[in-house]
């Protein structure tokens, strides 16, 4: 898999990898022949004679400046003195300048100039090298107790080192003898007591172990005699894969390798009685100082959990104790920092240390984390659910998920076994000790050894990545990645960046990273808990990453906190950060110490934007925190600190429901659960069958279920449940009035109080609108639309909604600003959703006239209101291209006011013609229902429908009652018809009574006549159908037809009366005496049944006024008989 893994790489980075490699190669290889060349050159060295040194100045004013200028050599000033060297003869002041250069205060930095003067002066006087090493092997070793100048004796002991290995001392006694007296230093283990005393160091790990970490990282190879270490290498793969060039850098590599092993098998080593004696004294340190480590770390713990328990109970720490715990801590640090260096000399593993109660170590100026546990009080930890402990505590494993061939040396370092995971150095020490027992081969193994040290794939985190990418192609793809950071949303896209992310990240790269996480715009803080996840996922790979978080987080809550900035921008930037660290908190990565301590620091000065950072920081981490058993006591008592502020701060109204809704969420009242209200057994199952019945079972089913229920009884809760099913979404309004439409066949009552129920529900809505009830009110509409298209309601009940909904309180001014403001357009939406479920029906007849009178008005509506949102615009666009696409809309409010008073000018100058119909209430859509008809016959008015009347008809036919004749035709003049009284009351004539048609005598059973229509159908048949003679509607047509017979059997007998009488005198004949004349004649027919058809009459009277005047009147007329 390696090879196949390196021969997929490109050819370009693998070249540039040998190429580094070989100059790597060949630059130790030039440092170490120049070392020997040097040290030969000591060694070999022809110093001047007394005559030759006579010739420089020996004055011992030019001596004194000159040991005065050796005190303060440095690299700055290493040019002059070899000056002033050149010119003065030293010769009687060598203990003198020796002391001097072994007293000065130098740095790293000034070694190599340091050693440079130490040259010049050892090959002009011969016993400046053993007196320099003696001076310098004094220096080493300190006084007593004395812990001040480590850094001094340190850089003493460095350059005692070179000058040994150098050959300006030719006996290394002196230095021998200094490391076998520093290392006697260190207690035994069972001398070893741990500390000082009050958290105070032991003089040993201050003074001594320091001093020989450094001298064997110094003398490794030279005074230990150990093996040297290759340095880093690439390789490429063997075999025919290599072109021409890729094996010519091979080629050249391998040449480097060997000078480099030739080079270091050159150099001086030191003998090997000295040596081993050197040798025994640093193990025996490294053994004593790994018991050190394991002893103190059980004394940190310990102060750890005492610290902690102080913690919790007092809501702070002493200044004393803290101060003794942090120098504890400290001094662990630098013992554990030690350890590793000799244990990376010697190639040895560190003791393994438990990790489970061990502070996570934090470089530099970080802020130890105590040790957090899951709290097993509750099933999801300190968290309120599982999806949320899930999200804050499950993190994937990255090394089950990326290849360790594609991360870098430190998540590798993170990934090797349990007993080296304790020191990076561990892991490193072991590839030397590999490489050293190759270097130590014989000579005819030695080119095995090197092929096999170069076969190994360090990857270093600066060059070109495992996969052959080079750095500009990782920055590029890591700045894709981070350009995805955004778009985060869920747990698995945080976790596939996080895996993407571990392959690429070197430490440039995690740098970048820290810098893109804490990086985040104020309109994109939800986004936070998804950026530290992806932090908190690297944090186990790379310590780095959960590091610079803390520190940028403190940092930024330090800098905010000094200023005194009143701005938006100020208060916006304290929330950011005070989330920030709550979400660090939660992953465990910012320590609980240092939160409450910031908390703390807001308490104290608790006023202005500190009261905001304070609420942010309890809001979005103290229900975590009280939940866990380590911080549930402090905030606790934090808490009860920020309610008392809170009512002796005088903070304003903003700040006091902050630091309600903090507490709240902090610690939430305690609920009951919700108790199930207790229901009839009957109840409670017709409960089941509407609001989840029917969305198992079929509506047929649960309507012949809910007809086995004692109606009377459970009729008015039927009603409730059926108006509750609005909640459950609109796919149950559509079946909720399918079910209605069925049972109201057999019961009629129930579509009546449901209507009745839902039209007091849309009233109640507008006369007290609330916002919590908008989506019921949306399903009201809903459910209004869909019993019109079941044939529940009428249209009149529809376009009566409607007009109430534009015009509701609109009486007063004060009643519209309370009931529908302007700024309100929630009307517009339930006109909408009413005539989208049932308007596509309002297409034609009086139906249609309606729906375009009604959208009038509502433009009128529409346009006193300010500009419509969009997506009301959009829903009020949509409406009207779907129902009237060819309705031209109104510009502006002045139109639509005109286009209404022209609609209201016109209906009120018909309702003063009386053209009016009222029959226009009916219904009268084709695509509904069947047209209404009338019917010659003399025939009774039915009301309901003919599903109530004949339940037993079959399912599929529609049944329409036609309305029976009117007992006086529209139109009549009543003046006509007191005219026909008069006529008849002056005949008197004797008829015998009819028989209305149709009628039985017996009054057993009465015949009605219906038009049925089959479902879809357009042609229509009559039917007879049988009523028994006790209903009430059969009793009334009954008397109705008795009446009429009587009124038939009247005008035939006054007619038939007339006929008999002689006919009058013309009216010249009895003008003579001025009495009026009177005439007429009333013809009536019959049919061949003797029937009365028509009658007619005409008749004239004279009358004599005064004088002689007369006044002829005269009647004429005819009527059809009924």
């Amino acid at each position: 898999m390696a090879d196949a893994a390196l021969q997929e790489r490109p050819a370009s980075p693998l070249k540039a990898q040998l190429q580094e490699a070989a100059e790597r190669y060949k630059s130790q290889a030039e440092a170490l022949s120049q070392k020997r060349r040097a040290r030969e050159a000591n060694l070999g060295t022809h110093r001047p004679g007394e005559a030759d040194l006579r010739k420089f100045d020996s004055s011992v004013k030019r001596n004194t400046a000159l040991v005065k200028r050796l005190r303060q050599l440095s690299e700055d000033t290493a040019g002059s003195i070899l000056e002033d060297v050149a010119r003065t003869n030293q010769s009687k002041y060598i203990s003198e300048a020796a002391a001097a250069v072994a007293e000065a205060t130098l740095k790293p930095k000034d070694l190599d100039a340091a050693l440079q003067v130490c040259t010049v002066l050892h090959q002009r006087y011969e016993d400046f090298g053993t007196e320099l090493a003696r001076k310098l092997a004094q220096q080493a070793i300190p006084a007593g107790d004395d812990r001040s100048g480590a850094p001094r004796r340190r850089t003493a002991l460095r350059l005692l080192v070179e000058v040994v290995t150098s050959g300006i001392a030719v006996d290394a006694a002196p230095l021998v003898d200094a490391v076998i007296c520093l290392a006697a230093r260190i207690p035994t283990r069972q001398a070893h007591v741990p500390g000082g005393g009050a958290g105070t160091p032991a003089a040993w790990q201050v003074q001594v172990l320091p001093l020989l970490a450094a001298f064997a990282k110094a003398g490794r190879e030279q005074l230990l005699c150990l093996p040297a270490l290759h340095p880093p290498t690439s390789t490429a793969p063997e075999g025919d894969m290599l072109d021409a060039e890729l094996q010519q850098l091979q080629q050249h590599l391998a040449h480097a390798a060997k000078a480099w092993q030739e080079e270091t098998s050159a150099q001086w080593h030191l003998p090997g009685p000295p040596a081993n004696k050197l040798l025994v004294a640093i193990t025996a340190t490294f053994e004593l100082a790994c018991a050190a480590l394991t002893s103190e770390h059980s004394s940190l713990i310990a102060a750890e959990e005492n610290v902690q328990r102080v913690l919790n109970h007092r809501g702070d720490v002493p200044e004393d104790m803290g101060m003794a715990y942090e120098q504890q801590r400290r001094a662990f640090e630098s013992l554990h920092k030690s350890t590793a260096a000799l244990g990376e000399v010697l190639d040895k593993p560190l003791p393994h240390l438990p990790q489970a109660n061990l502070t996570r170590m934090a470089t530099s100026n970080a802020v130890t984390a105590i040790s957090m546990k899951v709290s097993e009080t509750t099933p999801d930890g300190p968290f309120d659910d599982g999806q949320t402990r899930a999200f804050y505590e499950v993190l994937p494993d990255l090394s089950g998920i990326v290849p360790p061939v594609l991360l870098p040396d430190a998540a590798k370092l993170a990934l090797a076994p349990e007993d080296d995971t304790d020191s990076p150095i561990a892991t490193q020490s072991s590839e030397g000790a590999l490489r050293g027992s190759d270097a130590g081969m014989p000579d005819g193994q030695e080119d095995a050894g090197l092929a096999a040290a170069a076969q190994a794939d360090v990857v270093d985190t600066d060059k070109p990545n495992a996969a052959g990418q080079s750095l500009g192609d990782v920055r590029a793809e890591t700045a894709a990645m981070l350009a995805q950071l955004p778009s985060l949303t869920t747990v698995a896209g945080c976790d596939t960046l996080a895996a993407n992310l571990a392959c690429v990240c070197s430490k440039a790269m995690r740098k970048r990273l820290v810098k893109a996480l804490v990086t985040l715009k104020a309109s994109a803080l939800q986004l936070l808990p998804f950026y530290v996840r992806v932090g908190a996922t690297l944090n186990a790979l790379f310590p780095d990453i959960g590091q610079g978080l803390v520190r940028h987080a403190e940092s930024t809550f330090t800098s905010l906190q000094a200023r005194r900035d009143g701005s938006q921008q100020h208060l916006q930037d304290r929330i950011s950060t005070a989330r920030l660290l709550a979400e660090l908190v939660k992953f465990r990565i910012l320590p609980l110490g240092a939160f409450f301590t910031m908390l703390k620091a807001l308490l104290d000065d608790f006023a202005g934007p500190n009261v905001d950072t304070a609420a942010a920081l309890v809001e979005n981490a103290g229900r975590f925190l009280y939940l866990l058993p380590e911080g549930h006591t402090r905030m606790a008592n934090m808490l009860e600190v920020m309610k008392k502020m809170k009512g002796g701060k005088g903070l304003d109204a903003r700040q006091r429901m902050l630091l309600d809704d903090a507490a709240f969420a902090c610690v939430p009242p305690a609920t009951t659960a919700a108790r199930a209200k207790a229901r009839p057994p009957l109840q409670a199952y017709m409960r089941h069958l509407v609001l989840k019945g029917l969305w198992i079972d079929d509506t047929k089913k649960v309507q012949r279920k809910l007809r086995r229920f004692p109606w009377a009884e459970h009729e008015a809760y039927l009603v409730r449940c059926l108006l509750r099913t609005v909640k459950g979404g609109y796919a149950r309004v559509a079946t909720t009035a399918s079910l209605v439409a069925s049972l109201s066949r057999y019961h009629p009552s129930l579509s009546v109080a449901l209507a009745d129920c839902l039209l007091e529900e849309v009233r109640a809505g507008l006369e007290a609108p609330k916002a919590g009830g908008y989506q019921r009110r949306i399903g009201h509409m809903q459910l209004l639309g869909e019993l019109y298209n079941y044939r529940v309601i009428d249209s009149r009940v529809v376009f009566d909604t409607l007009y109430l909904l534009l015009e509701l309180g609109h009486d007063t001014p004060e009643a519209a600003q309370r009931l529908d403001p302007p700024d309100n357009f929630f009307r517009i939406r339930l006109v909408r959703q009413l005539l989208q479920a049932c308007g596509h029906y309002f297409s034609r007849g009086s139906a249609c006239a309606r729906l375009n009178r009604f959208f009038a008005f509502l433009q009128r509506y529409i346009l006193a209101k300010p500009s419509l949102p969009f997506d009301i615009e959009f829903d009020i666009q949509e409406l009207f291209e779907s129902l009237r696409p060819d309705l031209v809309r109104h510009d502006s409010y002045e139109e639509a006011c005109l286009e209404v008073d022209a609609i209201q000018a016109a209906e009120a100058e018909r309702r003063a013609l009386d053209t009016i119909d009222e029959d226009d209430d009916e219904e009268d859509e084709d695509s509904r229902s069947l047209a209404r008809s009338r019917n010659g016959s003399s025939q009774g008015d039915l009301a309901g429908s003919a599903e109530a009347l004949a339940p037993d008809a079959d399912d599929d036919q529609a049944v329409k009652v036609l309305h029976a004749f009117r007992s006086e035709a529209a139109g009549e003049d009543p003046a006509f018809e007191r005219d026909l009284a008069a006529v008849m009351g002056a005949r008197s004539a004797a008829a015998g009574p009819g028989t209305r048609p149709g009628t039985e005598p017996d009054g057993s059973a009465v015949p009605f006549q219906v038009v049925l229509r089959r479902s879809g159908g357009r042609e229509a048949h009559s039917r007879t159908v049988q009523l028994p003679g006790h209903l009430a509607i059969a009793v009334s047509q009954q008397a109705k037809a008795a009446a009429e017979a009587a009124e038939r059997a009247e005008m035939k007998r006054l007619g038939a009366l007339m006929a008999q009488e002689p006919s009058a005198q013309p009216h010249q004949d009895g003008a003579a005496d001025g009495s009026p004349a009177d005439g007429g004649e009333c013809p009536i027919g019959y049919d061949s049944s003797g029937r009365l058809t028509s009658i007619s009459w005409s008749w004239s009277t004279m009358i004599q006024l005064d004088g002689a005047r007369q006044l002829l009147i005269t009647w004429a007329g005819s009527r059809a008989a009924k």
